[in-house]
């Protein structure tokens, strides 16, 4: 409502200088303007924002259950076990998988052959 009062007022305004003596209208056609630099406004350019980066998700790792040592198998430090330390060959063959995933090699030297088969002898 207030700028259709404001517009009006500027209307009534320039109705009134336009009818005054001693002024005429001027019109664009009458009269040749050559614009000046200073009377053109500054123009400032602002970059465009940067596009907002899509986050992925992270997987999150699942939980890993440690191995439970196998009966009579709870050292895979050192050396601590030979075959004869075992009643059968599937306790020496637990073992034997156990310290492998644990440190990486045969620690207790149960597969002689190195045929992933531990302690070939036992029943």
């Amino acid at each position: 409502m207030k700028i259709v009062v404001i517009i009006l007022t500027v209307l009534v305004l320039t109705v009134a200088l336009l009818t005054l003596p001693g002024y005429e209208q001027v019109t664009s056609a009458s009269v040749e303007v050559t614009p000046t630099v200073s009377e053109y406004l500054p123009v400032i350019l602002r970059p465009l924002p940067s596009p907002t980066p899509t986050l992925l998700p992270v997987p999150t790792p699942f939980p890993t259950s440690t191995p439970t040592a196998p009966s009579g198998c709870a050292i895979c430090s050192y050396d601590a076990y030979n075959c004869g330390d075992f009643d059968t060959q599937a306790e020496a063959q637990a073992c034997y998988e156990y310290c492998l995933a644990q440190v990486g090699y045969d620690v207790h030297q149960l597969d002689g052959d190195n045929d992933g088969v531990a302690c070939e002898s036992l029943p």
